[in-house]
């Protein structure tokens, strides 16, 4: 009886053994699998039924975010002082949405007091408390106006924020003509950090 049982945990063992060095000869392979899924970016969504067909995505080559927008609007990129800039300009002026991205060295979110305070002369009317992207990064939504851009919508935010740990932080400063404040909303939807 002794040796039946210990014959039965002795073929139990080399079963489990057996299992696991399958699993770790497997291990690269499902591994890589798993990794090449995550490779492979989801499409930008609008909603859950409605991919944008007419949209294109824009990957920051340094700083880790993306975002969709329309293939009408022209996309390109440039320095101006400590700033980054990506415009994204249509046929008719009226049509533009331009990120300027700065670094920043204070935590956020961002207040109206606290834009304010570097720019006194700035317009904020109806400023709203929303959550941006993937990372649901607090943001300052608002209404502006200026010199002969006339009415915009902006949208500012800081990441990554330093409560995340992280030492470099840059201010994202959105801003877009009042006619594109629908698309600027569903861009802002696609938004993700990456």
């Amino acid at each position: 009886m002794l040796n039946n049982n210990k014959r039965k945990r002795i073929i139990t063992i080399f079963v489990v053994l057996g299992i696991l060095a399958g699993l770790v000869a497997l291990w690269p392979t499902l591994r890589k699998s798993s990794s090449d899924e995550h490779d492979e970016q989801e499409p930008f969504l609008l909603s859950d039924s409605e991919t944008l067909s007419d949209w294109e995505g824009y990957a920051h080559p340094e700083l880790p975010f993306a975002f969709a927008y329309p293939k009408d609007l022209t996309l390109s990129t440039f320095a101006d002082g400590e700033a980054e800039i990506v415009l994204l300009k249509g046929k008719e002026p009226e049509k533009e949405v331009q990120i300027v991205i700065r670094a920043f060295d204070e935590s956020g979110p961002l207040t109206v007091e606290r834009i304010q305070r570097d720019v006194p002369e700035m317009v904020i009317d109806e400023p709203q408390n929303v959550l941006i992207g993937s990372a649901q990064v607090p943001a300052l939504l608002f209404w502006s106006e200026g010199g002969s851009a006339g009415r915009t919508r902006e949208v500012w935010f800081i990441y990554p924020e330093r409560s995340r740990g992280v030492q470099g932080a840059y201010l994202y400063q959105v801003t877009a003509s009042a006619e594109m404040d629908e698309t600027l909303a569903k861009m802002m939807e696609t938004w993700r950090f990456e």
